[in-house]
């Protein structure tokens, strides 16, 4: 049996996985084949929209979140926070006609 790992080398598996995935979604993107499931928020992308836009990277909802929030930087904590049903806590009120409250 191995030892474990210690903390070092267990966040540079994390980095390395977390780059790797990164690349991969460029690659996607750049090459014009998007994804099947949502880089956000993890729901599958509709085929509808991926016919669309071969391209896509994110589902509908969460792409007009996170053009609503990119020029802040807080485009991806917007979307997550939006898709758990609390997007009070980036400053939002309502989404797509939903309306929240804190």
């Amino acid at each position: 049996m191995e030892p474990p790992l210690d903390p070092a080398d267990q966040a540079d598996i994390t980095i390395e996985q977390t780059l790797n995935a990164g690349l991969a979604k460029l690659h996607a993107a750049a090459s014009g084949h998007g994804q099947a499931v949502c880089a956000d928020c993890g729901e599958p992308i509709p085929a509808a929209r991926r016919q669309a836009f071969p391209a896509a990277i994110r589902c509908i909802e969460c792409q007009e979140i996170f053009e609503r929030f990119q020029h802040t930087g807080e485009a991806r904590r917007a979307t997550l926070n939006a898709r758990e049903g609390t997007p009070h806590r980036a400053g939002l009120s309502a989404i797509n006609g939903k309306v929240w409250k804190p």
